[in-house]
């Protein structure tokens, strides 16, 4: 079981990026504005604003928010741990992984957590008991393992086996499908190099992508191989699904353009040219606008996935991460240089720049507590944001 660490950290924002840090006991000011009722958007709803800074593990890469909102769990790939913070009452837990945790994913019902650990030679992931907060057990898994996605219902976790893969040697193409009533890799599916995996809402269907590859595609729980539907190397990196899961865009960096994929068929409907190196991408809650960013260019596009007309915003510095609020009141953008853009529904107006203080490795929003994460690499901390409804 991991070691408990007293106090949390919460920062003012200072001249050129830095920050003081005040040691309080429990994350009140936190629960205060994320526990509120958050179902009245009207017009006294402040802008999202920074919370509770959490010390977690070294070199925080990736991070999870429970389906409660009440816990978030960093795989810290300096420290080869994870970092368990209960939001009740401010204390963080480190819990021992496996060399280089790079991915966590947490059940549906919030019980456990899964922290893929990216070795040499072959993967493996450490299961977490949230309640206990102890490791349940190791799985073993191929090499050049990937953060993984889960089913719906939580039977089945999904290990993308293809990232990075050991020198001299090629990924196994295939992605573990791991029972985890028995945490036992029970089968594969066939894949070229997946490096990246993606769920639609219900857990039913996913998207294999990966940097590099010649061929991306969708697959069921059951299947044995990815349908393949892009073929032609476009570097596609990142995918998303509609709303009610008809659609898949994924964006294409090598080939500057968005590919809309039909679901049902497995087919390329059609792509979108947004100029280039397209990267992050989300779409907001009714799937009327598709957000895009480009980071070399610093801009973020808004595409009209009904008319396909496109707007551009410049985004300062190298714009890298991507969400948009769970009501679609806010689109936030997090860049390399450490601060947080907070755009209107429409993405097209900047409300509100945030200064994190140094450089975040992901972005991730909560329905149930109204709040946003980042975990930031060069800080070994987790910063929360409030108020994004």
């Amino acid at each position: 079981m991991g070691t408990w660490k007293s106090g949390v950290d919460r920062f003012r924002p200072l001249r050129k990026g830095k920050f003081t840090a005040i040691v309080s006991g429990v994350s009140m000011i936190f629960l205060a504005a994320c526990g509120g009722d958050s179902s009245g958007l009207g017009t006294t709803n402040p802008l999202p604003e920074l919370g509770t800074v959490f010390a977690v593990g070294s070199e925080p890469v990736d991070l999870a928010i429970s389906p409660s909102g009440t816990q978030i769990v960093t795989a810290n790939s300096g420290s080869n741990d994870a970092s368990v913070i209960d939001l009740s009452s401010g204390m963080v837990s480190n819990i021992a992984a496996g060399q280089t945790a790079i991915g966590v994913v947490i059940s549906p019902n919030g019980a456990r957590a899964y922290v893929t650990n990216r070795k040499t030679t072959s993967g493996t992931v450490t299961e977490i008991d949230l309640q206990s907060k102890s490791p349940v057990r190791t799985i073993t898994v191929a090499a050049g393992a990937g953060k993984g996605v889960m089913s719906g219902d939580g039977a089945f976790l999904f290990i993308p086996n293809g990232g990075n893969p050991p020198p001299g040697g090629l990924a196994p193409n295939a992605i573990s499908k791991i029972d985890t009533a028995t945490g036992s890799v029970v089968s594969s599916v066939t894949a070229t190099l997946p490096g990246g995996l993606v769920a639609n809402g219900t857990g039913t269907v996913f998207f294999s992508v990966l940097n590099l590859t010649t061929s991306i595609g969708l697959f069921e729980s059951n299947d044995s191989s990815v349908d393949n539907v892009l073929t032609d190397g476009p570097n596609c990196s990142y995918g998303v699904f509609s709303p009610n899961s008809s659609t898949v865009y994924t964006s294409c960096g090598l080939t500057d353009y968005v590919a809309q994929i039909d679901v049902a068929s497995r087919t390329l409907s059609q792509t979108i040219a947004v100029g280039n190196g397209p990267a992050a991408l989300a779409l907001n809650p009714d799937g009327s606008k598709l957000f895009v960013l480009r980071p070399s260019a610093g801009k973020l596009m808004v595409i009209s996935t009904d008319t396909l007309k496109i707007q551009e915003i410049s985004i300062a510095g190298s714009p890298s991460y991507l969400a948009v609020s769970p009501s679609g009141l806010y689109v936030l953008v997090a860049t390399n240089e450490g601060q947080l853009i907070v755009l209107d529904r429409s993405g097209t107006s900047i409300l509100k720049t945030l200064e994190l203080g140094g450089m975040p490795t992901g972005l991730r929003v909560s329905p149930s507590c109204s709040c946003a994460a980042l975990p930031m690499f060069n800080l070994n901390r987790v910063v929360t944001i409030l108020n994004v409804y």
